[in-house]
C-alpha cells in the first residue's frame, strides 16, 4: 500500500523560501504579516493541498507527556542524542508536547535497572502518552515493563538499540549496516587482501550486530585475506587489552574498524602510534578524540552517525505519529564518511545537525 505524505508547513516555506514560522503566522492569521506574503501562503498551500491538521490544533489545548530513558556508557555520544532531542521538543513546543527527560550517563542499561525501571514506573504514573528510549547494552530487564506499558497504549520509540515489546511503533538509527560496509570498503581500497581486525562493544547489540554483517556483507566478496572480531563491551580495560592484541600481539593486522565510540576510550593508546607504520585505522563518530587522531594521520577516516540528527528525527517522527502522518517502522540516519579532507564540514555544529 502506498503511503502519500502529507504536505507540511515545512514544504509550503520551502516552496516559498521563507521561514516556517511565517507560514504558521499567515495560515492562523497570527501577528504581522504582509499581506502579499499571507496571499502567496494561502495560494501555496491550496497548491500543495496542505490542510490544517485538527490534531495539532487539539494538542494546543491537551498538553501531552513524553518520557525520556537515556543511558549509555559514552557521555559525548549520549549528550549528542539529548541534544537533538531537546531541539526536537523545543520545535513543538508550541503544541503543547513536553519530554520528561531522565539522563543515566557512564553505564549500560543493564547495569542500572532499578534508575531505568523507576523512570518507566513513573512515567506510567504521570500518565505519560509516549517514552523514547535509548537504552544501550542489553533491555532485557526492562520487557515486562514495557510490555505492560505499551499493552495500555503507551507508544515506544527506540534509538539507536532496538527493543523489541507491545506498541513499539518506530526505531530511530543510523544505518548500521551501511556504516559497516563503507568501513569495508574504504579499508579494501586501503589495504586489499589485508588482514583486518574489528573493535567491537558487543556482537549481539542491534547496532553493532549490524556493523559488522554490513563489514562482512563487503569482505564476503574476498577483499580480505582474514578478519577477527575483538569485544570489549563498553569496559575501558578491556578496550586496552584488546587494542594491544590488535597492534602489539603476533598477528599484524594490515587495517583495523572500530566500530563504536571507544575511541574515546582507546585514545591514550592510539596517539602514540606512528602513522607511517601502523594499520590503516577507521574509527566511529567525530568526537574530539577522533577529530585529533584524523588531525594526526592515524585515523585515515572516520564513520559518522549523526547522534543529533537521531534524536531530533526521533521527536519528529513521533510528532508525526501523533497527528496522523505514516512514519515507516525503521527509520535510518545514512551515515557519512568522514576524510581529513571534507571534516572541516562535520565538525561545526550547524552542519552537524
Amino acid at each position: 500500500m502506498e503511503h502519500r505524505k502529507k504536505t507540511t508547513i515545512y514544504d509550503i516555506a520551502a516552496e516559498l523560501n521563507i521561514s516556517s514560522g511565517t507560514v504558521y503566522r499567515a495560515l492562523h492569521n497570527k501577528g504581522r504579516i504582509r499581506a502579499e506574503t499571507r496571499k502567496k501562503v494561502l495560494e501555496t498551500a491550496e497548491k500543495l493541498n496542505y490542510s490544517i491538521n485538527q490534531t495539532a490544533q487539539a494538542l494546543r489545548r491537551n498538553p501531552l507527556s513524553v518520557g525520556v530513558v537515556l543511558c549509555c556508557p559514552v557521555p559525548p555520544f549520549l549528550d549528542e542524542i539529548r541534544k537533538g532531542i531537546e531541539a526536537g521538543f523545543a520545535e513543538i513546543e508550541e503544541y503543547n508536547v513536553f519530554p520528561d527527560v531522565r539522563v543515566m550517563p557512564r553505564c549500560n542499561a543493564e547495569q542500572c535497572p532499578d534508575t531505568v525501571l523507576d523512570a518507566l514506573r513513573d512515567f506510567e504514573t504521570n500518565g505519560c502518552f509516549a517514552v523514547i528510549l535509548f537504552l544501550s547494552g542489553s533491555t532485557e530487564p526492562f520487557a515486562q515493563q514495557l510490555n505492560a506499558m505499551g499493552k495500555k497504549g503507551v507508544k515506544i520509540v527506540t534509538i539507536v538499540n532496538d527493543i523489541s515489546c507491545e506498541n513499539r511503533i518506530f526505531h530511530v538509527t543510523s544505518d548500521g549496516f551501511s556504516a559497516g560496509a563503507m568501513a569495508a570498503e574504504f579499508l579494501g581500497l586501503c589495504c586489499p587482501d589485508g588482514k583486518i581486525a574489528i573493535l567491537t562493544g558487543n556482537k549481539s547489540t542491534y547496532i553493532h550486530e549490524k556493523n559488522i554483517n554490513g563489514f562482512l556483507s563487503y569482505a564476503e566478496e574476498g577483499n580480505f585475506s582474514a578478519m577477527d572480531v575483538y569485544e570489549h563491551n563498553d569496559d575501558p580495560e578491556l578496550v586496552h587489552r584488546s587494542l594491544k592484541k590488535i597492534f602489539g600481539g603476533e598477528k599484524k593486522y594490515d587495517g583495523v574498524y572500530i566500530s563504536t565510540a571507544s575511541t574515546i576510550s582507546a585514545f591514550p593508546y592510539l596517539k602514540k602510534l606512528d602513522p607511517f607504520l601502523s594499520p590503516k585505522i577507521v574509527t566511529t563518530d567525530l568526537f574530539r578524540e577522533n577529530v585529533k587522531l584524523m588531525e594526526m594521520k592515524i585515523a585515515r577516516a572516520t564513520i559518522f552517525q549523526a547522534p543529533f540528527k537521531q534524536g531530533k528525527e526521533a521527536v519528529k517522527k513521533l510528532y508525526r505519529h501523533i497527528t496522523g502522518e505514516f512514519v515507516p517502522e525503521s527509520v535510518k540516519i545514512a551515515p557519512y564518511l568522514v576524510l581529513r579532507s571534507n571534516m572541516d564540514a562535520f565538525i561545526h555544529e550547524d552542519d552537524l545537525r
